[in-house]
Order: structure tokens, then C-alpha cells, then sequence
């Protein structure tokens, strides 16, 4: 059970070019979204996904000192590259 507010695929948001739904994670806390798109990894188990995040938000999805990928990378089992 997630403490976000919610989450859901937006239709109304596409990437040119790429096949796929966009995901949306609304919450307050960077801690609470985290846990949530952690546990969205464990359960994608296998499966390739490819996930944009806008360029003024890579810092926080980076952490201090790399803290929050990492968490992400160890909580989830999934392999994260940033480009």
C-alpha cells in the first residue's frame, strides 16, 4: 500500500516516436513517491521500461550524493541509467 495521493497513466501525454503510457505519481513527499515507484519496479520484474523525468527534476531523482538512484537501484533490483 502506497502513501501517495495517486497514481495513474495519463492518456493525454505522449512521447513522439515511443509506444507506452506515461505514469503519474502525485504525492507530496519525494520519500513517498520513491517508495512507490520502488515498489512499481519490483512488481514490473523482467519487463523493460523506459521512464522520462523532466530535466529540472534528474537532480532529485539523483539524491544528495547519489543517495535516492541508489535507494531506488537496491530497493527495486533494477538497473538505472541516466543519460
Amino acid at each position: 500500500m502506497s502513501k501517495v495521493e495517486d497514481i495513474y497513466a495519463d492518456d493525454s501525454v505522449t512521447v513522439p516516436d515511443l509506444p507506452g503510457k506515461v505514469l503519474v505519481i502525485k504525492g507530496q513527499g519525494l520519500e513517498e513517491r520513491t517508495e512507490a515507484l520502488s515498489s512499481i519496479l519490483r512488481k514490473l520484474n523482467d519487463s523493460e521500461i523506459l521512464i522520462f523525468i523532466p530535466e529540472a527534476l534528474v537532480s532529485m531523482v539523483i539524491g544528495k550524493k547519489g543517495g535516492t538512484i541508489n535507494r531506488l537501484k537496491q530497493d527495486s533490483g533494477c538497473d538505472i541509467v541516466v543519460n
